[in-house]
């Protein structure tokens, strides 16, 4: 079991790092902007600040133990797909100084200690199943967020879902009654009836085709998960958009239905991510190390 964990939340607005220790609890933490300085600098440069703060936040919450690598791990979740055989990310929209870097590989230079890296959905999805006691069993996350996002496992089994390259889930496509046109290039999707780009005024009058995208993927993604399964749908848009949160409190809120999963609204709030995060750390240096 390694002594220290460091969970690390790169959001497009704020990065959350924090100490956790072996029940899932944080011990100490830091934030700082993400995009303080970086705006007006070129990438290589806006990269350099940001790694310069972050490896600066990590070493502050390892203190003396960052004198012993071998007992720490840190986890970092980023907003975007990523590489975890090379730690690499391969786009982040919001921080786009990120793209192509080999994130994982340079925190693990600076600081000598081992890094897993996994997108923001992994990690939160990671702390809402642990928050909620469903290990075991199916599990589902969708997640609104910058966008909307979905991950499912059976287990701690992370389950391969299909997608068209870098196009959003075909779980997250409403069907061919929806012909709306999605930034990604497909037509259904979610994200193209409830875009994270809505103004205020947008999201306090949903349309009923927005509606009715939104019934649609909840009950395909409730059928996928079946009658033993949990899904949790959480994410800031899922609290700050009043018609997404009614919507999620009514779903919460009803008995069984035969065939479908139990729906629930996150529970973690802004440290799903550093939870998350330092939990799949964790666990995968345990896994890594017991094959040793």
């Amino acid at each position: 079991m390694p002594g220290v964990v460091i969970g690390v939340d790169v959001g497009g607005t704020t990065v959350r790092v924090a100490r956790v220790d072996d029940v899932g609890r944080i011990t100490a933490r830091r934030a700082f902007p993400s995009h303080a300085e970086e705006a007006s600098l070129p990438a290589d440069e806006a990269f350099e600040q940001f790694i310069f703060r972050l490896v600066g936040a990590i070493r502050e919450l390892l203190g003396g133990s960052a004198d012993a690598p071998g007992s720490c791990v840190v986890g970092i979740a980023v907003p975007g797909p990523v590489d975890t055989t090379t730690e690499t990310v391969r786009r982040c929209t919001n921080l786009s100084f990120l793209n192509g870097r080999t994130l994982g590989g340079v925190i693990a230079a600076r600081t000598g200690i081992e890094v897993v890296l996994m997108t923001d959905i992994a990690a939160a999805a990671r702390a809402e199943q642990a928050a909620i006691g469903a290990e075991s069993g199916r599990f589902g996350h969708l997640r609104f967020g910058t966008g909307i996002g979905y991950v499912e496992f059976d287990g701690l089994i992370p389950v391969e879902l299909l997608r068209d390259g870098d196009a959003h889930l075909d779980v997250l496509r409403a069907g061919s009654a929806f012909a709306q046109v999605c930034v990604c290039g497909l037509s259904g999707c979610l994200e193209a009836y409830l875009p994270s780009s809505w103004h205020d005024e947008e999201r306090r009058n949903w349309t009923a085709e927005a509606a009715a995208a939104f019934e649609t993927v909840v009950l395909r993604l409730r059928r996928r998960l079946g009658g033993e399964g949990v899904l949790v749908i959480g994410g800031g848009r899922s609290t700050a958009d009043r018609h997404l949160a009614q919507r999620i409190d009514g779903l919460a809120a009803e008995g069984e239905m035969p065939g479908q999963s139990r729906v629930r609204r996150a529970v973690c709030g802004d440290d799903a991510g550093v939870l998350g995060a330092a939990s799949v750390a964790r666990g995968m240096l345990e896994r890594r190390r017991a094959r040793l």
